[in-house]
């Protein structure tokens, strides 16, 4: 033993999973993060705090794909839970932040350690196969659950990721909901049923964040809804399918940090939160203007960004078409909430409020070559990911199939968005609607016990004995049957 840690445990730490699907997400987070910490150091001052876990939770996540075994792939993970509380308490809300933040995780991680304990329980191995687990597919499944913010589990994502500073949400978003899609990838492959979770989970996430009129809550729900389309690919038997899921992931990366970027900027150029309220405000900066065209255009899979590349691949290769269909329907829907979003924020005509707080030209530098990556990243699939099939370059009829879908959200947008709205808000759960009926029923049924519960002994007398006749007659009832 050396330091409690057998040399079969050391031996096996030596090996790293170095397959091209960890290759490939490794450097997407590692890229993104470089940009993102360069973004935050020219937009604004951060403490030591800050720095400190924010290089924990950048490294720790480029770092995890490589994990070949249990031990390595549970350090780094909680290396990543480590880095974005650091991240959270550096915050001026930091404790409540925590609260949010911290239970969750803490949940997800004696998950995923009992999920690892039976396997090693099972099969006496530290190593994960590349079938990924048996006896702990359970407890993994929840914890990965929880860290891909998997509704219902994404509480912890919408109550953090919307309230941190803008810089904060730029490096979280990169993250920790990738490896918990990553740790689907690695642990949990080849299972029919999560093609149908992710598409179920993309099409209810963006169904919420159509219903958003504040800027972050609709950049976090929308993670949750291309985390649907990641589970999908990546938790598909089909193994183009998985290559899909893993370039939308890297996508993704880049696209929605471009996005909280975006929104990084607009906020004190707007002087607003609120997406109803910016009158347009962001053409103010042409630079600006174009980097958000390239993200919303990213993110609704319009050719020829690398959105499109990845979304066609998955609804190429997917083999349950009921996930096929939904993935559509999702598509349509992010489409809609994009152009909701370039409408408001940079085309909607009208006065734009002056505001003197400007970003700088280096600033601008690092987010326009995000945008100049993700239109790369659609050009040259196969160079940023040679494993990638080579039928996944766009051609030139791709360049008009591919209008389509997002033609429709943005008609749908200028028709039909108001009733649309109207019926989010009377059906989703959550919304004051649904909320106010329960409260009716949860008063009426008040109600009525106070009616019944009047004081009266014989009455409950009477419902006792009622109670133990119906009792009794349910045991001898199921004894004669049971002889």
């Amino acid at each position: 033993m050396v330091g409690g840690i057998s040399a079969q445990v050391l031996e096996t730490i030596a090996a790293p999973h170095a397959e091209s699907g960890a290759l490939f997400v490794s450097q997407a987070i590692l890229a993104f993060g470089v940009a993102a910490l360069l973004f935050t150091s020219l937009h604004t001052r951060r403490s030591g705090l800050w720095w400190t876990g924010a290089i924990i939770h950048v490294g720790a996540g480029v770092a995890l794909p490589f994990a070949a075994d249990i031990v390595t792939f549970f350090i780094a993970w909680e290396f990543v839970t480590i880095g974005a509380a650091m991240i959270l308490a550096a915050e001026p809300n930091g404790r409540t932040l925590l609260k949010w933040y911290l239970p969750w995780q803490l949940f997800a991680a004696a998950m995923l350690l009992s999920a690892f304990a039976l396997e090693f329980a099972e099969t006496a191995a530290y190593g994960i196969p590349d079938s990924g687990l048996q006896a702990g597919l359970v407890p993994a499944g929840i914890a990965l659950g929880i860290k891909s913010a998997v509704l219902p589990a994404h509480i912890w994502l919408i109550n953090t990721y919307t309230k941190v500073r803008p810089t904060s949400a730029v490096v979280l978003a990169a993250v920790a909901t990738k490896i918990g899609v990553f740790g689907i990838y690695r642990l949990i492959p080849g299972h029919y049923v999560l093609e149908i979770v992710g598409a179920t989970l993309a099409v209810l996430a963006v169904l919420y964040a159509l219903r958003q009129s504040r800027l972050r809550p609709f950049l976090a729900y929308h993670i949750i809804s291309q985390v649907g389309f990641m589970i999908a690919g990546v938790g598909s038997a089909n193994r183009v399918a998985q290559l899909g899921g893993l370039y939308h992931l890297g996508n993704h990366v880049m696209y929605k940090g471009l996005l909280f970027m975006v929104v990084a900027i607009l906020i004190p150029l707007a002087g607003t939160a609120d997406m109803y309220s910016l009158r347009g405000a962001g053409r103010k900066s042409v630079a600006l203007t174009l980097s958000a065209f390239a993200g919303a255009l990213s993110i609704s899979g319009v050719p020829p960004f690398n959105g499109y590349v990845s979304k066609s691949v998955l609804h190429t290769s997917l083999e349950s078409q009921t996930a096929v269909t939904l993935l559509t329907i999702a598509g349509i829907g992010t489409a809609i909430s994009f152009t909701k979003f370039l409408w408001y924020g940079f085309l909607k005509p009208g006065p734009t409020t002056d505001s003197p707080r400007t970003a700088r030209v280096r600033v601008h530098i690092v987010v326009g070559a995000l945008a100049i990556l993700t239109l790369s990243m659609g050009l040259f699939p196969t160079v940023f990911f040679p494993a990638l099939p080579p039928e996944s370059r766009i051609r030139f009829s791709s360049l008009l199939a591919g209008q389509v879908n997002p033609a429709i959200g943005a008609v749908l947008f200028f028709l039909l968005y108001r009733p649309l709205l109207r019926i989010l808000n009377t059906v989703l759960p959550g919304s004051h609607r649904p909320r106010a009926f329960l409260r009716l029923c949860t008063n009426r049924c008040l109600d009525a016990m106070q009616q019944l519960h009047t004081g009266n002994t014989q009455r409950y007398l009477g419902w006792t004995v009622a109670g133990i006749l119906v009792l009794w007659v349910s045991i001898i009832l199921a004894t004669t049957a049971i002889r």
